[in-house]
């Protein structure tokens, strides 16, 4: 679909907001979607934390053009109500007001819910 969009529009991608978040803690970053332990000798490996107090920081950031867009602080449980909240109330100012710019994310539980995907319908329309 890049490639497709690109051709109609060469500026195309330097209108795509390219974002995600990482959970920073005591035992490093920690983005479980992305997390995988690789064994050829133990198939059932676990990473073990060995701090009896956890501390947690979630972090956003997004990239559009050659622009760093945030870094913004979430809270370290992101639900649906929490991310809309973020994009219709704190997005916009990091932003600062780009038009006809695309919005892309993952799928993120808290991402794709209900009340996010109407928010992004009426503020991007099909541009996310």
């Amino acid at each position: 679909m890049v490639y497709i969009a690109q051709t109609v529009n060469p500026l195309f991608v330097s209108s795509v907001l390219f974002t995600d978040e990482a959970t920073f803690g005591r035992d490093g970053i920690t983005n479980f979607h992305n997390e995988h332990v690789w064994a050829d000798r133990n198939p059932r490996a676990v990473v073990q934390a060995r701090h009896q107090q956890q501390f947690k920081i979630n972090v956003w950031a997004g990239i559009v053009d050659d622009c760093l867009v945030g870094p913004y602080v979430l809270p370290a449980r992101l639900t649906g109500a929490i991310y809309k909240d973020f994009i219709q109330n704190n997005l916009p100012e990091l932003l600062q007001i780009r038009q006809n710019m695309c919005f892309l994310h993952d799928g993120a539980p808290a991402h794709f819910s209900h009340i996010v995907r109407d928010s992004l319908t009426r503020d991007y329309h099909d541009r996310w």
